[in-house]
């Protein structure tokens, strides 16, 4: 007598369906660094005189020293790097990166310095959420200054 195997498979399919993981969507996360490159040597946030962009500016990363990331200023002195959460660390990034502009001052103002360059520390922003799909922790380069040695 032959066993009908219609039944067990159909038992055995139904069982592995039910059995895997239901696919949810899930929200895809990235680390967005910001912020906008003054042209001036003392960009404090305490003046209320209009400090002019520095557009076209070379901007790097730097996590202890080392470049992790490069990008180019807009016309409006803006840049955003973005980084995937998986390979970053978010506490290493806020204790020893920094937002560095290797660009001459001299590039966007003539009378300021030929040498040297800007620096910011990283401070925590906004979370952004894109739709459903997409989760940004953000972090900006919020206030810049001057130091000799980029």
């Amino acid at each position: 007598m032959a066993i009908n195997m219609k039944p067990l498979i159909f038992v055995s399919v139904l069982v592995a369906a039910f059995a895997a993981p239901t696919a949810e969507a899930q929200l895809l996360s990235l680390i967005g660094i910001q912020g906008t490159v003054p042209c001036t040597t003392n960009a404090t946030g305490s003046s209320t005189v209009a400090i002019p962009p520095f557009p076209g500016a070379q901007v790097q990363l730097r996590c202890s020293g080392v470049p992790v990331a490069t990008a180019t200023t807009n016309s409006t002195g803006q840049f955003t790097f973005f980084l995937d959460p998986l390979s970053t660390n978010l506490p290493r990034l806020l204790g020893t990166c920094n937002v560095v502009v290797t660009t001459p001052l001299s590039t966007c103002n003539i009378t300021l310095p030929a040498v040297g360059g800007l620096i910011s520390n990283l401070v925590p922003g906004l979370p952004t959420t894109v739709g459903n799909v997409l989760s940004i922790t953000n972090l900006v380069a919020l206030i810049f200054r001057y130091v000799q040695n980029v």
